[in-house]
């Protein structure tokens, strides 16, 4: 398997924090045809919570986020890296990143089948841009 490294959009959502409002808006997104990979849910200030999540494709899935009360967060600047599990590879991707006094923000990593999947949040676009690109020269 080869390392893929794409920028990629999140969207968030506002929900009332009660049973099954997040089991609503899933299941929408589902019969839309989202296969979601990346969902973070968390209080926020306010009593409610927030919920983050990504992909979405399609014209079909964007109007069921639309109806939702989904938007594509504007300050959530995100590489994903699909890549082969291997011992250190995000000591790899971290230390890339600083040798570049490139911030981290937020990092969300999972493995599956030897297959790691991963998100990191970077300050702004251009830290994104940046960021993909030097751990795609490290990582290749």
């Amino acid at each position: 398997m080869a390392f893929e490294l794409s920028l990629t959009d999140v969207w968030a959502a506002e929900l009332r924090n009660r049973p099954g409002e997040l089991a609503h808006l899933l299941e929408r997104l589902a019969h839309s045809g989202a296969a979601l990979e990346f969902i973070v849910a968390r209080p926020s200030d306010a009593g409610s919570t927030i919920v983050f999540l990504a992909p979405l494709l399609g014209d079909a899935q964007l109007d069921a986020a639309k109806e939702l009360g989904l938007h594509r967060s504007d300050t959530m600047h995100v590489v994903r890296v699909a890549a082969p599990d291997q011992p250190g590879l995000m000591a790899r991707m971290m230390r890339t990143l600083s040798s570049m006094t490139i911030n981290v923000r937020g990092l969300t990593a999972s493995v599956i089948n030897g297959k790691s999947v991963v998100y990191i949040r970077f300050e702004s676009a251009d830290d994104a841009q940046r960021g993909k690109e030097a751990m795609k020269k490290t990582l290749q």
